[in-house]
């Protein structure tokens, strides 16, 4: 107890003298070291990438970094790099250090957390298939080596190895492939450092990406490998990826050398999980508007002869649009996604399958966070956003309706989410503020379709938790 509240003391000084410390120049949060793209405490239209060296960067940063959280019920929160903010209050603690230069870049964010953590009660039981979605958490230490690695960078060509989050997708909110909902994990990587030139307006990049080695429940190893191509035409983005879960099973040998060459010989892939997305994005710059469209295609669509026409059978779709300039004020901002994971329009006559649920693979989750789409299986997401951008400040309200087990039960799970993020920057501080108030109802599926016709609720089957997270991130290099 005593060392506890010390490290509190401490905690506290820190803060304190940084609050008053503007004397260097002014900070930029966006570290591409130390965020990936769409983390929700920041901008809803700040594009970051972790895993990519600009030329640009100094060759030394160190940020001291401090989140302070109060949750009063369920851990409400995604895409925040795994940060896990269960019902309790406690501190996250950070130092993000970055060394680079023309050849080398090494990065690390060693990160300490305090939690004070209370049980819930009448909590109904979790359903296998939604185990892995916001209120899951299974890792339990208090001291994490977050976007930690190594990368050589020649003539643009970057190889590195870390595990450094990672956002593949044009979207802000959910990505169907690749997302830093769960915490970056360890992955050899092969990529260029920036588009290059094919001809006068057709430039393209790419990135490579193999997992270390996951275990399963069946004690079996296996692997994630992504390949991502993007290629840029004037004002067009399109994009290709393919990703694949292989291993896993006991009786199939395979090892991180396979999981290396399998999106080039495909061995073995009738027994993998594969997921092909495509992605475009259409920019108007004369009115500040984008437009983008991802869709995936997984494996397991059991179509066999009939994939021309069911075309569909499914697939998964993200759309959206961001919209600046709005009324005549060019810091004005909305963004509309929906995000659509639901089981096959044809389930009652082709057999469908759960996106993201495989117990082979952990559910397509690590430390118990879904690495793609937060959402999770048999679900979709609506999100409206609205704010407003400055160079020292910015605010946003975001509301966001999200239903699961959409064709596993009804009724579903519903939840409403209701945000607020402020932020100022002063001097080399950066200060946020977030506010969740979320409302679930038939949580844990308890209710049947006789409780919705009667507009009544079984117990626990109405959740509602109010998240108040507090940051301060300070340059000292």
């Amino acid at each position: 107890m005593t060392v506890k509240i010390y490290r509190f003391i401490l905690n506290l000084l820190v803060c304190l003298v940084i609050i008053f410390m503007n004397f260097i120049k002014t900070q930029d949060f966006n570290d591409n070291f130390l965020l990936t793209k769409n983390t929700e405490l920041i901008n809803y239209n700040t594009t970051i990438r972790s895993s990519t060296t600009s030329s640009n960067i100094r060759n030394i940063k160190i940020n001291y970094n401090n989140i302070f959280f109060i949750n009063s019920n369920l851990s409400n929160t995604e895409n925040m790099n795994g940060l896990f903010f269960p019902k309790g209050h406690g501190v996250y603690t950070s130092i993000s250090f970055l060394l680079h230069n023309k050849y080398l870049s090494l990065s690390a964010i060693p990160t300490n957390s305090v939690i004070k953590s209370y049980s819930i009660n009448s909590l109904p039981p979790e359903n296998n298939h939604f185990s892995m979605l916001g209120g899951a958490q299974t890792n339990t230490n208090n001291f994490y080596l977050l976007n930690t690695g190594a990368k050589i960078n020649y003539k643009g060509l970057i190889v590195g190895y870390g595990n450094w989050n990672t956002w593949i997708g044009p979207a802000n909110h959910n990505s169907i492939i690749l997302s830093n909902n769960a915490q970056g994990f360890y992955h050899y990587l092969v990529e260029l450092d920036n588009y290059k030139s094919i001809s006068k307006n057709l430039d393209f990049k790419f990135k490579y990406i193999v997992s270390s080695k996951f275990a399963n429940n069946l004690s079996s190893n296996y692997y994630n490998s992504i390949i991502n191509l993007e290629f840029k035409y004037k004002l067009v983005k399109i994009g290709y990826s393919k990703g694949i879960l292989s291993g896993g099973y006991p009786d199939i040998p395979w090892s991180g050398i396979d999981a290396s060459r399998v999106l080039i010989d495909g061995k073995n892939e009738k027994y993998w999980d594969v997921l092909k997305h495509l992605y475009t994005t259409l920019s108007f710059p004369e009115s500040q508007l984008e437009f983008f469209l991802e869709l995936g295609f997984p494996n397991r669509d059991f179509t066999q002869n009939s994939s021309i026409i069911f075309y569909d059978h499914n697939m998964i779709t993200n759309l959206g649009f961001v919209k600046t300039n709005i009324f005549g004020h060019k810091n004005i901002f909305i963004g509309m996604e929906y995000f659509r994971g639901l089981n096959s329009l044809y389930y009652n006559t082709l057999p469908s399958v759960n996106i993201y649920d495989n117990h082979k693979y952990n559910d397509y989750s690590f430390k118990g966070r879904i690495w793609s789409a937060h959402s999770g299986p048999d679900s979709d997401d609506f999100l409206f956003t609205i704010g407003l951008n400055k160079s020292n400040f910015d605010i946003k309200y975001q509301f966001n309706y999200e239903r699961h087990g959409v064709t596993y039960s009804f009724p579903p799970e519903v939840k409403f989410e209701n945000r607020f993020n402020l932020s100022l920057k002063r001097g080399n501080m950066r200060i946020s503020t977030y506010y969740e108030s979320e409302k679930y109802e038939h949580y844990g599926f308890v209710d049947s379709n006789i409780n919705v016709w009667n507009e009544t609720y079984e117990k626990g089957s109405i959740q509602r938790t109010k998240t108040l997270i507090f940051s301060i991130s300070y340059r000292i290099l």
